[in-house]
């Protein structure tokens, strides 16, 4: 064999041969890796409840025409609660559950004249298979055993169509 052919093979199987297969291998890996259930965008909140507490600070926590807006990037997420109530946070999804500890933004609590922040804790189940997507769980205040958790439920809202608008 020729010196010239032998470097054509060299140069034939690091060039294609060992990339082919090396995406075999990834290929027979990611086989069992799924995705996980998305949550990305801004969700509509409804509560039985006005308030998560009384007393000094309670206007932080009002509930009222609240929204959830979540960016999610594969198993992690931050969290954004808008409206009275402003807070926000970083969480995963583990399956359907989804958690994230949350702190009131630094204007909410200004606002309601509190000394110091109330950490939240938000806790939901998504459930995929509705139509449109809904979330339903809880928002309880850390440290606050006069505090009970206020159930929520929340939807989806769809996206803007592209181009609409003013």
């Amino acid at each position: 064999m020729s010196r010239a052919r032998r470097r054509f093979l060299v140069a034939y199987l690091f060039l294609v041969a060992v990339p082919v297969l090396c995406l075999i291998g990834v290929l027979k890996f990611g086989r069992g890796l799924s995705a996980p259930v998305s949550v990305n965008g801004t969700w509509a909140v409804t509560t039985a409840a006005t308030r998560l507490s009384s007393g000094p600070c309670g206007e932080a926590n009002s509930l009222t025409n609240l929204s959830l807006v979540i960016s999610q990037s594969g198993k992690n997420f931050s969290v954004a609660l808008d409206g009275p109530t402003k807070a926000h946070g970083e969480g995963s999804i583990d399956g359907t559950s989804v958690k994230a500890p949350l702190v009131l933004t630094r204007d909410a609590i200004r606002e309601a004249g509190c000394a110091t922040s109330q950490p939240l804790t938000l806790i939901a189940t998504v459930d995929p298979k509705s139509t449109p997507r809904s979330l339903a769980g809880s928002l309880s205040v850390d440290g606050c055993s006069a505090c009970a958790p206020v159930q929520f439920h929340a939807v989806l809202q769809p996206k803007p169509k592209a181009g609409a608008g003013h």
